[in-house]
């Protein structure tokens, strides 16, 4: 697009991210290559994110033909890098519940799950490339079947709509107001506590185990919610 685009360091997405102006504003503009796609379910879950009381980055423009979008640049840090203090843990739940809260999906959208079988994906991704590749560690007797009956249980839980990615490199706290909700494209059903968990074993902070256990107690606060789901989640 038109004006003057600083690339941004290469993430884990297939999209490349470039710093300018946009009409007189700071701005992303984000480049989704062929992924149509993608640039199509990003844009839908902003408006339904948005839509619902959760602060994600306002889209500025979208170019289709060049699968291509602006949106606003966020003056802050990602939480990985700052100091948790006071009701933050607090707001932070309060935003997975009203992922949660949403109902109504777009009609022209797959609606993904993490399902038992991709719940089994997950797990097996993680003892091949974890346990086998970077520990270089025999699998236990017994690991593969123990992992596919977690899965089973975990799928067995109730579902709510989830960001799926809800960790601290994914919120932006700002100086003024609160944390902003980015990499949000990939939002599906998921077990209820899935998104709440995440918060509890974030890998990217050293986490204080009163936090992790904080998570727990305010999730477990929710009518229904039982100990034994989340643990296992």
């Amino acid at each position: 697009l038109p004006g003057d685009w600083t690339p941004l360091a290469a993430d884990a997405s297939a999209r490349r991210h470039f710093k300018g102006t946009f009409e007189g504003r700071e701005a992303i503009l984000a480049d989704f290559g062929e992924d149509e796609d993608g640039l199509r379910r990003f844009v839908q879950i902003q408006r339904l994110f948005a839509a619902h009381g959760v602060p994600v980055p306002e889209i500025f423009f979208v170019e289709p033909a060049r699968h291509q979008l602006v949106q606003e640049f966020v003056p802050g840090w990602p939480l990985s890098k700052g100091h948790w203090t006071g009701s933050l843990p607090r707001e932070l739940l309060a935003i997975t519940a009203r992922i949660a809260a949403i109902t109504r999906w777009p009609e022209d959208l797959d609606l993904l799950s993490l399902d038992e079988a991709r719940l089994r994906f997950e797990l097996s991704f993680f003892r091949m490339h974890f346990l086998e590749g970077y520990l270089n560690a025999a699998v236990p007797g017994g690991l593969v079947q123990s992992l596919d009956a977690l899965a089973a249980e975990v799928a067995s839980f109730p579902t709510s709509l989830a960001h799926r990615d809800f960790h601290s490199e994914n919120l932006l706290a700002r100086p003024e107001n609160g944390p902003v909700v980015i990499d949000f494209q990939d939002a599906m059903l998921a077990p209820r506590a899935y998104d709440a968990v995440s918060l509890a074993v974030d890998p990217y902070r050293s986490q204080n185990p009163r936090i992790s256990a904080g998570f727990r107690d305010l999730w477990l606060r929710a009518p229904g919610a039982a100990p034994r789901e989340f643990d296992r989640t």
